[in-house]
C-alpha cells in the first residue's frame, strides 16, 4: 500500500480519537483543559466524514458502499472533490519519489 494512504489513514485515526474524546468532554467534569476537543465536535464529525468518503472513493469504493445519507443530509460534494484531488497529488508526488 502506497505510504501516502497509510499517511491519510493514521490522520483519520487520530481525528476519530478527536472525536472520542470531544464526546466524553460534552460533561463538564470530564473536560481536560489542555486538550479541548469538545470545542470542535462538531467540525471534527463533519470533516471526519466527509475525508472517510474521499478516502474510500480512491480505494475504489463505490458511494453506496460507502455511505447512504438520509434525506437532507447529504455530504458536501465541492469539499470530497477538493479532498480527492489534494489525495490524489499527494500519492503522485509519493510515487514518483518512490520510482526515482
Amino acid at each position: 500500500m502506497n505510504e501516502q494512504l497509510l499517511k491519510i489513514k493514521e490522520d483519520q485515526k487520530a481525528l476519530a480519537r478527536k472525536i472520542r474524546n470531544g464526546k466524553r468532554g460534552r460533561k463538564p467534569k470530564f473536560r481536560d483543559e489542555e486538550d479541548p476537543d469538545w470545542t470542535n465536535l462538531n467540525y471534527n464529525k463533519y470533516d471526519y466524514r466527509h475525508k472517510h468518503i474521499a478516502y474510500c472513493t480512491i480505494r475504489g469504493r463505490s458511494r453506496q458502499e460507502i455511505e447512504r445519507p438520509r434525506e437532507g443530509n447529504l455530504p458536501h460534494e465541492g469539499y470530497i472533490k477538493t479532498l480527492i484531488e489534494k489525495y490524489n497529488e499527494a500519492i503522485r508526488i509519493s510515487e514518483t519519489r518512490l520510482t526515482a
